[in-house]
């Protein structure tokens, strides 16, 4: 009996992590005027997204521009072939506010990754530029986010 339980903790316990969108609808009754609001519901991503093709710094910097409706809170660089050097990565918010990470590490199959934390003040991504060069000419890196898409419409 005890496996059972196990088993079924487990289950629970592994679809626990699942977000799920939670659209709710409102009515604002103005002056006998009907107004049906469709909130932003925002669903939760469970695993990192790519915001592009793997990338080379060939001119020095590479300049990301995520989707409107992204609301990032992490960053990561990941090495996808040779090595790569990340001088800064500076994130320009919808605000006009910038976040800039000094980190002046290498990308490689033994540090495959730099995983950063975005300011919780500012509200959608405007562009992200990475500053640092590739050794190689097949020398790649991807840039990965996590957060929430914000979806719905107002009719």
């Amino acid at each position: 009996m005890s496996k059972l339980k196990a088993a079924l903790l487990s289950l629970l316990i592994g679809t626990s992590s699942i977000a799920i969108a939670a659209p709710t609808l409102s009515f604002d009754m103005r002056h006998d005027e009907q107004v049906l609001v469709d909130p932003m519901p925002v669903n939760q991503w469970t695993s990192w997204i790519s915001l592009g093709a793997p990338m080379t710094m060939l001119d020095g910097k590479d300049v990301i521009r995520p989707a409107a409706n992204l609301t990032i809170t992490q960053v990561r660089l990941q090495a996808t072939n040779g090595l790569s050097y990340v001088q800064k990565v500076t994130v320009t918010f919808h605000d006009g506010a910038r976040q800039t990470f000094a980190l002046n590490k290498w990308l490689t199959t033994r540090a495959p990754m730099l995983q950063f934390d975005l300011a919780a003040n500012h509200r959608g991504v405007d562009s992200i530029t990475v500053l640092g060069m590739t050794s190689g000419r097949n020398a790649a890196y991807e840039v990965f986010a996590q957060g929430a898409v914000a979806q719905g419409r107002r009719r």
